[in-house]
């Protein structure tokens, strides 16, 4: 990502990605509120980032305890491997504009 008001390359960390995931970020070096916008392809992309980490997690509990709980741990199991390429997203394809 890149500020639009500095040019500042802004490299999306942990800390940075979850300090506020949906309202408006600010750049570290000109402290500027910025919103990010995401490409068409993003939504698509992060359903199907839900699927390896939730299904084979679900399929084993639900081997081992039964169907109780199935659907939390899917979504625990989406959320483990979804955040990881949903931060990749946001840093690589995310359009980056002045939130005014």
């Amino acid at each position: 990502m890149k500020c639009p008001e500095c040019k500042n390359i802004i490299i999306v960390t942990w800390p940075l990605y979850f300090k506020n995931p949906f309202g408006p970020k600010y750049c570290p070096n000109c402290n500027v509120s910025i919103s990010c916008h995401h490409r068409w392809f993003y939504w698509p992309l992060l359903f199907l980032s839900f699927l390896p980490g939730g299904i084979p997690l679900s399929i084993l509990v639900s081997y081992i305890f039964g169907n109780e709980g199935i659907i939390i741990v899917f979504i625990i199991g989406g959320l483990t491997s979804a955040l990881p390429i949903d931060k990749y997203l946001e840093q690589k394809f995310g359009i980056v504009k002045i939130k005014k």
